[in-house]
């Protein structure tokens, strides 16, 4: 089984990597590091096939959305 993890160089999203693979997942890791922007559609394209998806890569910086709603809103809700 393939689990896709975006935020998987997040603070949650790197623990979640680990037990997975110890449990002897195949883990595919989705991050903004590794130069997958889950709010670009031609990134997402690029994701091979996966079965299982974690979403971990919202925005939880409180200010962010009055800032910038609509990339608040791609992030969290819409991306993927």
């Amino acid at each position: 089984m393939v689990i896709a993890i975006t935020g998987s160089n997040g603070f949650v999203g790197k623990i979640l990597v680990q037990a997975l693979l110890v449990d002897g997942y195949e883990v595919l890791e989705i991050d903004i590091i590794t130069n997958i922007d889950i709010t670009i559609q031609k990134d997402c394209e690029l994701i091979p096939r996966f079965d299982v998806m974690v979403h971990l890569a919202a925005k939880l910086f409180v200010p962010d959305p009055y800032k910038n709603p609509r990339d608040f809103y791609f992030t969290n809700i819409v991306a993927l």
